[in-house]
């Protein structure tokens, strides 16, 4: 059982860090963009759909690949859909983070300091680094808002509610052991996928005012 969550565990941090090696190439798009802004090639809002669009196909081929490969060799038991949706969340969310950042930053060194403090940050309230024992009932809301602790309670509970898991051990909210340590719950799942989610409309709407607003450049 401990094995699974830490395969989970790894597959979130490592698609929380695809959206790293991009970042230079995104800020020679930058650059571009506000060139050809500013030359009337197409509005703001034209390059916002445009990019969201054609890094949609991307994302869901990377999702889809890694969910098969890794649900199929590991064993994991919980539901592969919904694996494969919380995935691909979690690099939706990563890449518009990492691309808010790069519109927000000078060049790509602070751009990659800013990224690898939001992913530390996450990290760190993942609720292994740092114990829920340990934090102060005053700071337990920290915990929602690393994405990492919530993607990691949503896919924790799914793999639980296995039929495999409930015969193995019980009842879904078993073993109990690992759920209160983390204080995970069974109707949490679903409230986890929609912060990350809602997290990732806001993230978007940010780049879209960031590049409507700040890459403006005179002709």
């Amino acid at each position: 059982f401990n094995k699974r969550m830490e395969i989970i565990l790894f597959s979130i941090i490592m698609f929380s860090l695809q959206s790293l090696p991009q970042l230079g190439k995104q800020i020679q798009e930058r650059a571009a963009f506000q060139r050809e802004r500013a030359a009337g090639l197409y509005s703001a809002l034209e390059y916002f759909l445009a990019i969201s669009v054609t890094d949609t196909p991307l994302h869901l081929i990377i999702t889809v690949l890694f969910s098969v490969i890794i649900y199929a060799t590991v064993g994991l038991t919980g539901s592969l859909s919904f694996y494969m949706l919380s995935m691909y969340v979690v690099l939706l969310f990563a890449y518009s983070a990492a691309h808010l950042l790069i519109l927000l930053s000078s060049d790509a060194i602070s751009a990659l300091s800013a990224c690898m403090a939001l992913i530390a940050y996450s990290f760190l309230l993942n609720g292994q680094v740092v114990n829920r024992a340990d934090m102060s009932d005053n700071l337990m809301w920290l915990y929602n808002t690393s994405f990492i602790y919530n993607a990691y309670e949503m896919m924790t509970v799914s793999e639980m509610e296995s039929d495999e898991m409930v015969e193995a051990y019980g009842p879904v909210d078993s073993p109990l052991s690992y759920l209160t340590a983390y204080d995970f719950a069974p109707q949490d799942k679903w409230i986890c996928f929609r912060t990350i989610a809602v997290a990732t409309v806001v993230v978007r709407g940010l780049i879209f005012l960031v590049l409507h607003y700040k890459y403006v450049e005179m002709r």
